[in-house]
């Protein structure tokens, strides 16, 4: 028999979320009544299992990126700033469905979970606070507040639902599970570029473009890392010439590549000396980031594409 348990993350007001839910074995993201929530297991007693639950979510959410290449579709917020968590314990099989349906009903106010509050204790628990956290914690399932504003939870839940911006590109669920597959499987240098596109993507929707482009940036470098492993190539000018031949591009995104390739020293790694002239204004994203964000995208679909067919023969 296996025991679990199961996080059930309230996600962060700040970014964009899908529309659409996605349920894959032991992780899900679920749009609840305007809530979206990323939902997570691991097994209770398993040493070192927190890397591994952390890579699980970043696949996730470069899934959803997937779906759009010219602009980010969604933007998550990192899950370790969520505005609540709810934890569930099960005994034996897990079952992922139920505590999603419990999440939904705690967050519907149908079901009253016990929660930690620290910031809320009483005169009585406040003498022996560990003690009072310790109980809670032992709950099959109760609602972590530690890091939440000082308000109930039904409360926190209705402030909650004005704040969200849920993205309006449509998801396909199915497209969304078949990438996270990929991923799951693909080597540690593409699940690495795939983190830096998660946060050139966050950057993007946060206005920070300079950060984004080197984000871009680092995306590319992983991949070619991995192309020069898979390919046993030990010189890298020779991997890039060799890589721009082997992945054909659509219209000019080869060339966009780089020039992003180029434009880090330019712009990324030095200050941009045509900043606050009649010229440019402030940035120039056009040089580092916003036809950039498209042909990475588009250099990431091809090469996973690419070494799937080849992992498939």
């Amino acid at each position: 028999m296996t025991d679990f348990e199961t996080t059930v993350y309230i996600s962060n007001p700040r970014g964009s979320y899908p529309s659409e839910s996605v349920v894959y074995n032991n992780i899900a993201y679920v749009l609840h009544n305007g809530i979206p929530l990323l939902i997570s297991s691991r097994q209770l007693g398993k040493q070192n299992v927190a890397w591994g639950l952390d890579k699980k979510i970043e696949l996730l959410y470069g899934s959803f990126l997937f779906m759009e290449k010219s602009f980010p579709c969604c933007s998550f917020y990192p899950y370790s700033f969520s505005a609540a968590a709810m934890h569930f314990k099960t005994y034996g099989n897990l079952r992922l469905n139920e505590i999603i349906a419990s999440s939904k009903k705690a967050i519907d106010g149908k079901i009253v979970l016990p929660c930690l509050q620290p910031a809320k204790l009483n005169s009585i628990q406040k003498q022996n606070p560990s003690e009072h956290i310790n109980q809670v914690r032992l709950e099959d399932a109760y609602v972590d507040l530690s890091h939440s504003p000082r308000i109930p939870f039904m409360e926190l839940i209705e402030q909650l639902k004005l704040q969200y911006d849920i993205s309006d590109t449509p998801i396909n669920p199915k497209f969304v599970s078949s990438v996270y597959e990929k991923l799951n499987a693909s080597s540690r240098y593409i699940q690495i570029a795939i983190h830096y596109f998660i946060n050139a993507s966050r950057l993007w929707d946060e206005h920070f473009l300079e950060d984004a482009g080197l984000n871009l940036n680092l995306v590319l470098e992983a991949v070619v890392k991995d192309f020069m492993v898979e390919n046993s190539i030990k010189d890298k000018k020779s991997a890039i010439e060799i890589m721009k031949d082997t992945i054909e591009l659509p219209d000019y995104h080869m060339e966009f590549i780089e020039e992003l390739y180029w434009a880090r020293n330019e712009f990324l790694a030095h200050i941009d000396d045509h900043m606050f002239t009649e010229m440019q204004n402030i940035n120039d994203p056009d040089r580092y980031c916003y036809e950039h964000y498209e042909s990475i995208s588009w250099l990431l679909h091809r090469y996973l594409n690419i070494k799937d067919a080849e992992q498939t023969h």
